[in-house]
C-alpha cells in the first residue's frame, strides 16, 4: 500500500500542511497561468487545490488518465457545487459511463470517425474553408472567430448527423450554453436547463425523422441501434447532444488558439508558408503549447495508488494538462513554440486510454485544414488590440481580429 495523502498523518498535521497548494481561480493565476503552473510543478508533482488534489507533471497526468480507478469527475464536481446530481434513470453518456456500458455506446458511433470517413469530410471541409476565406475583406482584415472559426464545426456536425446546415448556428449557441454546466456555477443552471431542453427536442425530432427516412449519417445509425434494441432512445438523444458539444466548442477554440499562436510567432507562420507538409505537426504543437482543455477533473470510488501515494476514495483530482504539456522532463525547451517539433509524447487534449476522444481525428482534420488554408493564402497576420483570448481557466478565444499580410 502506498503512502497515504490523508490518513495516518501525525497529530494535527493536515493535507494542506504537507503539500503545496495551487488555486487556479485567482487573479494572480489568470495573470500568468504558465508561470504559476511552472512554479507549482517545480515544488511538487502533486498539490492541493480548492476542490481536492491536482497533478502537474506529464507522468502524473498520464497515470490518472489511464488508471481505471479514476473516472471523469465533471458530474461529481457539478453535484458538489450545486447540490444536484444526475437524475435516477438519466441517459448514459460517453463521458459518464464506464466498462461495458461505455464500450456499447462507443461502438455505435465509432464507425463514423474512421480515417476513411474523415478523409471524405476533409475535401468538403477544405472547400467550405475556402469559401469563408474568400469572404475576407480585400484589406485582409477580419474578425477570425465569427468569419471563419465559428461556422466550420457546426456545419461539419450537421453534415455528419444529417440535418440542415442552416441549423448549425443555433445548435452551436445552445451547445455553448449547455456546456456552462461544467462550471458548476448555480447562477447559470436555469440557462443550462433551457439549453438542454432545446437540444433534447432537436435530437428527438431528428431521430424520429431518420427512423422514418434513414440516410448515411450518425443519426440514422443511432436510430437503427434503437430499433435493434441496442440503445434506449434517451441514450441516443444524449449521444447526439454530447457529440454536438464535443465537436463544436473545443474545435472552434482550437482553431482560434492555433491562428493566435501563429500570428504571434511570425517566424513559425513563415515555416508553414514555406512547407505545407509541416501542418499536421504544427497543429499538435499548437495543442501542446496552448491546450484548449487546460485541466480536467477525475474522481475515485475507492482508494487508488498514484505513483506511490494512496489517494482516498472520493477525492477530486484535477489533471493540469497545461502544466503537463510544458513538463521539461518530457519536452525539450517546453516554453518554446516550435511548429517543427516532434513531440516526445502526445499532447493530451483528447485524453488517453478508454476515454480517448472518439472525435479526435475529426477535430484534428478541421484545425489542420484551417491552418493549411490560411498560411497558404497569407504570409502572416497581426492580432488586433480587441482580441479576447483566455488561457487561464479555459483555452477560449472569444474575439480574434486579424490583419493578414499578403
Amino acid at each position: 500500500m502506498g503512502r497515504s495523502l490523508v490518513a495516518g498523518l501525525p497529530g494535527s498535521l493536515t493535507l494542506a500542511s504537507v503539500l503545496p497548494s495551487l488555486d487556479n481561480t485567482t487573479e494572480a493565476f489568470a495573470a500568468d497561468p504558465h508561470g504559476a503552473l511552472r512554479s507549482a510543478r517545480e515544488q511538487s508533482w502533486i498539490v492541493t487545490t480548492p476542490t481536492g488534489l491536482g497533478v502537474l507533471t506529464y507522468a502524473a497526468c498520464n497515470a490518472v488518465l489511464v488508471n481505471p480507478g479514476f473516472r471523469p469527475g465533471v458530474f461529481e464536481l457539478m453535484q458538489r457545487a450545486t447540490g444536484k446530481g444526475p437524475a435516477i434513470g438519466a441517459p448514459r453518456t460517453l463521458l459518464g459511463s464506464e466498462g461495458s456500458e461505455h464500450q456499447q455506446l462507443r461502438r455505435v458511433v465509432a464507425p463514423w470517425f474512421t480515417p476513411r470517413r474523415i478523409e471524405v469530410l476533409r475535401e468538403r471541409t477544405a472547400a467550405l474553408i475556402g469559401e469563408l476565406l474568400d469572404g475576407v475583406a480585400p484589406s485582409g482584415e477580419t474578425e477570425f472567430m465569427s468569419a471563419v472559426a465559428r461556422p466550420i464545426p457546426p456545419t461539419v456536425f450537421c453534415w455528419m448527423v444529417g440535418c440542415d446546415v442552416e441549423r448549425g448556428p443555433e445548435l452551436a449557441h445552445w451547445s455553448s450554453v449547455a456546456l456552462q454546466a461544467f462550471s458548476g456555477d448555480p447562477a447559470v443552471m436555469d440557462d443550462v436547463v433551457a439549453a438542454i431542453r432545446y437540444l433534447s427536442r432537436f435530437a428527438d425530432e431528428l431521430l424520429a425523422s431518420k427512423q422514418r427516412d434513414p440516410g448515411d449519417d450518425i443519426t440514422s445509425a443511432l436510430g437503427a441501434a434503437i430499433d435493434a434494441g441496442e440503445l434506449d432512445p434517451r441514450d441516443a438523444r444524449s449521444l447526439l447532444t454530447e457529440l454536438l458539444s464535443a465537436s463544436v466548442d473545443n474545435t472552434t477554440h482550437s482553431m482560434g488558439l492555433a491562428l493566435w499562436l501563429l500570428a504571434e510567432h511570425p517566424d513559425q507562420w513563415a515555416v508553414l508558408a514555406g512547407d505545407p507538409s509541416a501542418v499536421e505537426r504544427a497543429v499538435e504543437e499548437c495543442a501542446r503549447f496552448e491546450p484548449v482543455i487546460r485541466h480536467g477533473n477525475h474522481v475515485n470510488d475507492a482508494d487508488v495508488d498514484l505513483l506511490g501515494y494512496t489517494v482516498p476514495a472520493g477525492t477530486l483530482v484535477t489533471v493540469f494538462l497545461a502544466a503537463a504539456h510544458r513538463d521539461p522532463a518530457v519536452y525539450d525547451h517546453p516554453d518554446r513554440f516550435d511548429v517543427t517539433r516532434q513531440l516526445a509524447q502526445p499532447q493530451l487534449n483528447f485524453g488517453i486510454g478508454r476515454h480517448y476522444c472518439v472525435g479526435a481525428a475529426l477535430a484534428r482534420m478541421e484545425v489542420q485544414e484551417v491552418v493549411r488554408a490560411v498560411t497558404a493564402r497569407w504570409r502572416g497576420a497581426s492580432v488586433g488590440s480587441a482580441a479576447l483570448v483566455d488561457t487561464a481557466l479555459a483555452g477560449e478565444v472569444t474575439r480574434l481580429p486579424l490583419a493578414f499580410s499578403s
